[in-house]
């Protein structure tokens, strides 16, 4: 079993996970539930009007979460998910045409909110792990300016690495204003951060 500084190895700090038991006590499909409802704790983003889009739902937390509180909710995975009452769900890669048209056809027109919570598989090999989240996160970022509604939101999961900052700067072109927010949720030793893009011009 693998070790980390300070002698604690995976398994042991996924025990105490405070995140992983509430989500499990709580029938959640995942602690990425919390991460959102603290970012939305945080920025008050959605509300009962607004449709969603969300890419990569696979397991599901986030659309569990979102369908009480928005409108319409739209998700698509490559992979098949447990249906989620409320969502509207495309099994297909964001990135298709195809897929594209389908998911703003079910949402009826542009979606008020482009959220993801995607990340690559991890390699290991930093240099390749960083290019890999830089490229995915680009591809929602794409299909964001392409189809969300004007003074819509965005919603992405970041790690922290050089390349970030330019991505950072180009969305800063595009939206009103550009946040970067760690929930209480994300694990400490996580690189991990989410980037709220407010009022896409």
């Amino acid at each position: 079993m693998g070790r980390v500084k300070g002698g604690k190895s995976w398994y042991e700090r996924h025990k105490k996970d405070v995140y992983r038991i509430k989500a499990s006590q709580s029938g959640l499909r995942s602690r990425s539930t919390f991460k959102l409802q603290q970012i939305q704790s945080k920025f008050k983003l959605f509300s009962k009007m607004d449709i969603v889009v969300e890419l990569g739902v696979a397991p599901g937390g986030w659309s569990a979460y979102l369908v009480d509180q928005v409108r319409c909710v739209v998700g698509c995975d490559l992979l098949p998910i447990e249906p989620v009452q409320g969502l509207s769900f495309v099994q297909g890669d964001f990135t298709d045409v195809s897929i594209q048209k389908k998911l703003i056809d079910l949402a009826g027109g542009p979606p008020n909110i482009i959220c993801s919570d995607m990340a690559p598989n991890i390699t290991g090999i930093a240099i390749r792990d960083e290019a890999q989240v830089i490229s995915l996160n680009q591809s929602v970022i794409d299909f964001t300016l392409e189809y969300l509604a004007k003074n819509g939101h965005m919603i992405i999961k970041l790690f922290e690495s050089q390349g970030v900052h330019a991505l950072i700067r180009g969305l800063q072109k595009d939206f009103t204003k550009v946040i970067r927010f760690k929930p209480d949720a994300s694990r400490a030793v996580s690189k991990e951060f989410y980037l709220i893009a407010i009022k896409k011009n």
